[in-house]
C-alpha cells in the first residue's frame, strides 16, 4: 500500500514522504491515527507543497541551533551544592540542574534532553559537558560544581538551640517536683511520713 506520511514517524520517515507499507500496518495504524493518507494524485501534489515548507522550516531550525551552539560554546556554568567529606555531594547534579543553570546564564531555554551527561555528577570539581542539539550540531560547556558555604553556619546554630532547650527542660522539671511536693502536703486525710 502506498501512503503519504502526514507526520514525522521515527521508524518510517519524515512528513511528506511517500512510502510503501504493509496493508495491515497502513489500514490499522497509520490511516486511522491520521499519521498517513493514501497516495492519490491530488494528495501527492498537496504533500509536495507541505514537504517543501517543512524542508524550509527544518533548515531554519537547524540554522538557529547552529547559532545557539556557537553562542554557548565554552560557556562556564557554576552550580552550588551541599558537599560532605572528600568532596562528595549529598545529592547529585543532573542534566536538569545543568540545563536550568545554563538557561539562566544565556537567557534562552535549554531542554534537559539536550544535555549529554553519561551519569550524574556526585563530586565537587570541573566538568566538560556536551550539549547536543542534533546529530551534527553540538557544543561543549564547562560546569563547575562548588560547595555551599552556608553549611558551616547552619551546623553551629542548632547546637545553640539544643542547649537552650536543655536548660528550659531542667527548669521545668524542678518546678514540677516542687508542685508535686506542695500537692502532697495539701491533701487532707493522708498522713505524711517525715
Amino acid at each position: 500500500m502506498k501512503v503519504v506520511l502526514l507526520q514525522d514517524i521515527p521508524t518510517l520517515g519524515l512528513s511528506g514522504e511517500i512510502k510503501n507499507v504493509a496493508n495491515g500496518y497502513g489500514r490499522n495504524y497509520l490511516l486511522p491515527n491520521k499519521f498517513a493518507a493514501l497516495a492519490t494524485d491530488t494528495i501527492v501534489k498537496q504533500t509536495e507543497v507541505k514537504r517543501q515548507e517543512a524542508a524550509i522550516r527544518r533548515q531554519r531550525i537547524e540554522e538557529d541551533q547552529k547559532q545557539l551552539a556557537q553562542r554557548i560554546e565554552n560557556v562556564t556554568v557554576e552550580i552550588k551544592a551541599k558537599a560532605g567529606l572528600e568532596n562528595q555531594l549529598y545529592g547529585s547534579v543532573t542534566n536538569v540542574d545543568i540545563a536550568s543553570a545554563l538557561s539562566e546564564v544565556i537567557d534562552t531555554k535549554i531542554d534537559r534532553k539536550k544535555v549529554v551527561l553519561p551519569k550524574s555528577i556526585r563530586q565537587l570539581g570541573n566538568y566538560d559537558v556536551n550539549i547536543k542539539f542534533s546529530p551534527t550540531i553540538s557544543a561543549r560547556i564547562k560546569v563547575i560544581v562548588r560547595s555551599e558555604d552556608e553549611g558551616a553556619t547552619e551546623a553551629t546554630q542548632p547546637e545553640a538551640k539544643v542547649e537552650a532547650t536543655t536548660v528550659d527542660t531542667s527548669v521545668e522539671s524542678s518546678s514540677v517536683e516542687e508542685v508535686k511536693g506542695e500537692e502532697a502536703k495539701d491533701v487532707p486525710g493522708e498522713a505524711t511520713t517525715s
